[in-house]
């Protein structure tokens, strides 16, 4: 059960580290290519080959006379007084490295093989060490009987012996194992979410899952976010009962029903900057409104609103008009289509946030938005970014937190439960956006 449960793992870690893999076995490919069509020289290897045949001396027994030699023979070729003459012959230096003898058992045939990159050098070393080692054992025995088999210089046996495609194979193999590692790596220096057991592991309820990459009919839209003039791309959802009233969107809504008492002020934010608040922030206030009860969508996202853009309102006036200058609600509040739900957009963007957070109408504010609205959600930026969410959550009764799966690490959410469980705030629970 163990082993299937490792393999199960192991074949999901290769699932979702595939694009890692890909691209390490790709790069080695591409490397090992390069280098062996640029830089790798080919290997050639020539063959000459010596025959120990029969001796003068016929008072000693032919055949223990051939044994005794050829097992001396393979000694004697590679002895100085055959490679000494051989270098001095070509002008080269250090023969030995290159060459290779072989007799097969109970063979009266001796092999020279040589290696190199240069196949005209490989032919004369094998030729002339076959000529030399011939004529001395010849001389040093008083035979004529030793031979060389291939003959002349043209004829000496040569072939290219290194594999251009079984380097690239054998590449294509260290990629993918190379691949395999980085994964696993990656893997295990990963801190981030995986799964709703890490939440639990943490002692945070999750609400249920979101998944934001079902295939909906979006239009692109560009939106001026701060004085930098930071231009951003954000699509205009068409919000419909069909597409917010999602199974997973009225779990959640029933699992915040369940665990709510008497609660009227909700903080949805995350622990960084990965995760779609604002959608879901959205998503969330048209399925309360869907059931009846009158709602107040708030954009509490200073450095970066988009509520306005999600439901194709303009910013010009909203929530920093009501901290700042005591405004009226209702004239800076939008109605949308969903019936009982109202949204404050963020209003003009200021040059210094900390007055709206400063300001000594801020809990006058909030506190007088809670007679009129049986709810209220309040989208703020990211907790450990800033200081923004951290000062809402005081006037709030429950915080809500979205955490993205494979994206939000376990360090922030710690930080971000125990920042909150220090000032006493309620965590209601978690929505896991899986995608």
């Amino acid at each position: 059960m163990n082993e299937n449960m490792d393999l199960k793992k192991f074949l999901k870690l290769l699932q979702k580290r595939y694009i890692s893999i890909i691209i390490t076995s790709i790069s080695i490919i591409i490397f090992t290519v390069c280098i062996v069509i640029l830089a790798m020289k080919p290997t050639y290897e020539a063959t000459e080959s010596l025959l120990i045949g029969v001796f003068k001396n016929k008072d000693l027994q032919e055949t223990q006379e051939i044994t005794r030699i050829v097992a001396s023979s393979t000694d004697f070729i590679k002895s100085p007084v055959v490679l000494h003459k051989v270098e001095k012959e070509l002008k080269i230096s250090n023969v030995s490295e290159n060459i290779v003898v072989k007799n097969n058992y109970n063979s009266q045939i001796i092999n020279i093989v040589v290696r190199s990159n240069d196949s005209k050098l490989a032919k004369d070393i094998a030729n002339t060490v076959a000529l030399v080692a011939r004529d001395e054992m010849n001389k040093l025995l008083n035979s004529e009987d030793i031979k060389i088999l291939s003959g002349p210089d043209s004829s000496t046996s040569l072939k290219r012996v290194d594999s251009p495609l079984l380097n690239i194979a054998i590449g294509l193999m260290v990629g993918i194992f190379a691949g395999i590692g980085i994964a696993m790596t990656r893997e295990y220096l990963d801190d981030s979410v995986e799964s709703e057991f890490d939440l639990e592991a943490l002692r945070l309820t999750v609400l249920g899952e979101v998944d934001l990459k079902r295939k909906m009919k979006l239009k692109g839209k560009q939106l001026q976010s701060n004085k930098k003039s930071n231009k951003k791309t954000f699509r205009k959802l068409k919000l419909s009962p069909e597409l917010v009233s999602t199974e997973q969107i009225r779990i959640i809504r029933t699992n915040i029903e369940n665990r709510q008492k008497n609660c009227s002020l909700l903080l949805i934010t995350s622990p960084n900057l990965s995760e779609q608040k604002s959608i879901i922030s959205a998503k969330l206030a048209i399925s309360m409104a869907e059931k009846g009860k009158k709602v107040l969508l708030i954009d509490g996202n200073l450095d970066n609103p988009s509520l306005h853009v999600w439901f194709n309102l303009d910013n010009k006036s909203g929530f920093t008009n009501v901290i700042l200058n005591d405004g009226n609600l209702h004239i800076h509040s939008h109605y949308t289509y969903t019936t009982g739900l109202s949204l404050l957009t963020t209003g003009p963007l200021l040059d210094e946030r900390s007055k709206v957070w400063g300001s000594h109408i801020l809990e006058n504010s909030i506190t007088n938005l809670k007679t009129h609205y049986d709810l209220i959600i309040i989208e703020s930026r990211d907790f450990l970014s800033a200081s923004d969410s951290q000062i809402l959550a005081k006037y709030c009764n429950d915080v809500l937190l979205v955490v993205k799966k494979n994206s939000t690490t376990k360090e922030d959410l710690i930080k971000t439960k125990k920042y909150l469980e220090t000032g006493n705030k309620n965590i209601l629970g978690v929505i896991f956006q899986v995608k």
